[in-house]
């Protein structure tokens, strides 16, 4: 291996290693609380597609109706 490209492996595991330490310290929610937060917006999108589904819609209606819905809210 060629001193540049040791070089370049030392740079990306170095700037690897800030990059993590970063995310960690930056976040604003614990793991445990990001994992709770992505779970219940699954399911809550999952009950409202169930629900415009059970109003008889098409799945692709439902799912176009929930996403427009989720693009408004944010």
């Amino acid at each position: 291996m060629n001193e540049d490209t040791r070089n370049l492996l030392i740079g990306l595991g170095i700037g690897a290693v800030v990059g993590v330490a970063a995310g960690m310290l930056l976040a604003p929610k614990s793991g445990k609380e990001n994992r709770e937060y992505i779970v219940g917006r699954y399911n809550d999108i999952i009950r409202r597609i169930r629900e415009k589904r059970h109003a008889g819609r098409s799945q692709e209606q439902a799912e176009a109706e929930v996403e427009a819905e989720i693009s408004r809210d944010s």
